[in-house]
């Protein structure tokens, strides 16, 4: 599901907001998410999962083209962990096929 896809899905769902006001929702929460994110902290969304800033630090590693040493610098990723609602949603979908 595309943004565009979720803001209409919030518009049609609550007429009253409107497209533009379902937009600015949807921009809100997930400002506030990556706001949170780069600022280290974790983001727990009960029952849907765990967003958590997790840092990979430099280390040794070899250019696979010419195969001399280099140095990979320090990176930062987001680790998502499925919460158990949205797990056990995902599960029962597949089962019943």
């Amino acid at each position: 599901m595309r943004k565009t896809e979720l803001v209409d899905r919030i518009a049609a769902e609550y007429p009253h907001l409107g497209t533009e006001g379902a937009r600015r929702v949807v921009e809100t929460i997930l400002g506030n998410i990556e706001t949170a994110l780069g600022q280290g902290r974790r983001i727990e969304l009960r029952g849907f999962g765990i967003f958590t800033p997790r840092v990979f630090a430099e280390r040794a590693a070899r250019n696979p083209r010419r195969g001399d040493a280099i140095t990979a610098v320090a990176t930062t990723s987001t680790i998502f962990r499925a919460g158990k609602r949205l797990n056990e949603r995902l599960n029962r979908s597949v089962t019943s096929g």
